[in-house]
């Protein structure tokens, strides 16, 4: 209900005069118009709102209202596991390049990036890592428990994107760091460690972080440094991946939780 990619796949697809289907569900959160679900309202994107689970199912669905558009003589471009990773991670190893360049820029040599990965996000800072000879650390922190072997899964996101930028590099499942220890209860559930990061970031810089994604990615950094798996000497960088107006949606969770 409150995806972040489909908000800004509706702006994009205003600039080059595309229609825009989403398909939102109702098994990541509430459908109250707020946050980035208003937004979607707002652009004018085409909204159905389901109950089938993120996942393979879903991409089903998907094809299948493609098919429907296509018998209806429109020309569909479905974003699916498949066919749109592998160009969206090509945005995050380019993000890592920009990274480390502006790093260098700084006298900082990092040593670990972390980042909440859901799929291309991580795919692609994998496999950036990779082309570039990185010797850091990319800690992937997954908001999400898939029903498929998630390194494989984004190694392979990560070949073809590297297929896709004619690179020869490559990567396997083992080169893959992600942890799903700060999930929680599930997919767009608030839990205490990033209501924490939350405030702790507001609080202390002005930071806004969100509770899907960005909230507990620092929630792991956070217990990496608690727990002595960060060192006085780690440079860290954190990719905060957007999703302010998801906040909005969450004021029930967050109101009079957050340390208060």
């Amino acid at each position: 209900m409150q995806s972040n990619n489909c908000r800004q796949t509706a702006a994009a697809c205003n600039k080059l005069g595309l229609e825009c289907y989403v398909y939102l569900t109702r098994a990541a959160h509430n459908d109250d118009v707020q946050g980035n679900l208003l937004l979607d309202h707002l652009l004018g994107a085409h909204i159905t709102i389901i109950d089938t689970p993120l996942g393979p199912a879903l991409d089903d669905l998907l094809f299948a209202r493609a098919k429907e558009l296509r018998a209806a003589g429109r020309r569909p471009f479905v974003w699916d596991r498949v066919t749109g990773r592998p160009i969206a991670a090509v945005s995050y190893a380019l993000a890592l390049a920009e990274t480390l360049a502006q790093a260098r820029a700084l006298g900082v040599q990092p040593t670990h990036l972390y980042c909440a990965a859901a799929g291309a996000t991580g795919a692609g800072l994998a496999i950036g890592k990779a082309i570039l000879g990185w010797p850091g650390k990319v800690r992937l922190m997954c908001p999400i428990r898939w029903p498929w072997d998630t390194p494989k899964d984004l190694a392979e996101v990560g070949n073809a994107t590297a297929a896709l930028l004619g690179l020869p590099r490559r990567i396997t499942a083992a080169d893959i760091d992600i942890r799903d220890d700060y999930i929680g209860e599930g997919y767009g559930v608030v839990t205490p460690g990033s209501r924490e990061a939350l405030a702790l970031l507001a609080r202390t810089d002005g930071v806004l972080l969100d509770p899907v994604y960005t909230g507990k990615a620092m929630a792991g950094l956070i217990d990496d440094a608690r727990h002595g798996r960060l060192g006085a000497k780690d440079q860290v960088v954190f990719i905060h991946t957007g999703g302010t107006p998801a906040v909005f949606a969450y004021r029930n969770e967050l109101m009079g939780q957050s340390g208060e």
